[in-house]
């Protein structure tokens, strides 16, 4: 993504989710980017846009997340995407409390193309999970007679849940200890919360 665009769509997720997007005027966006007013049109063609565009630049994101290199063996290949959903999520804050607010939901188009995109995401992350639980198998580190397709969903959405803890606490202002959670997780998902 060429580099003004990007820095305008991070700056229209800061303000949506600290202003709301009905209060966020283009202005207001070209202030935060830094860029003049006009140059924002040269991108996108209104605000509801570069809500759109916001939308896909995450969701690309989130996808990436899940690609690990394939000389990594089942217990890195889940520590390295729980580590880079963990630090992901922690860039792009802002995104997830508009997530958790609903801000998103601003007309039946953007939720449309939510729910299609969170298809297309959901199918990707699962299919990166999938061949990470074969590997595992394949090492010996997983039994066999496991559903890989149903373990996968377990653990996607193990991950899922963990993230969306985090951003609860960021909302709600509780306190959680990130490091150590992160590293609960990886246990948990790796077997490691059991005594050999």
């Amino acid at each position: 993504m060429e580099e003004t665009k990007g820095r305008i769509i991070k700056s229209a997720i800061k303000l949506f989710a600290n202003k709301g997007f009905h209060e966020t005027k283009v202005e207001d966006i070209a202030v935060e980017s830094g860029v003049a007013k006009g140059t924002i049109y040269l991108y996108f063609k209104s605000k509801e846009e570069i809500m759109e565009s916001s939308l896909d630049f995450i969701f690309s994101e989130t996808i990436n997340s899940y690609n690990v290199p394939d000389n990594l063996d089942f217990y890195e290949s889940i520590k390295m995407i729980v580590e880079n959903n963990f630090r992901f999520i922690s860039e792009n804050m802002d995104f997830y409390k508009m997530l958790f607010k609903g801000i998103y939901n601003v007309n039946i188009e953007n939720r449309v193309k939510r729910k299609e995109c969170k298809h297309k995401i959901f199918s990707s992350v699962l299919s990166s999970i999938e061949k990470i639980i074969s590997k595992g198998i394949n090492e010996g580190k997983i039994k066999r007679d496991v559903s890989v397709k149903d373990l996968s969903l377990i653990f996607v959405n193990t991950i899922v849940s963990s993230l969306m803890v985090i951003v609860d606490s960021k909302v709600r202002g509780f306190e959680v200890n990130e490091d150590e959670y992160k590293k609960s997780v990886v246990m948990f998902l790796t077997g490691g919360i059991y005594e050999r």
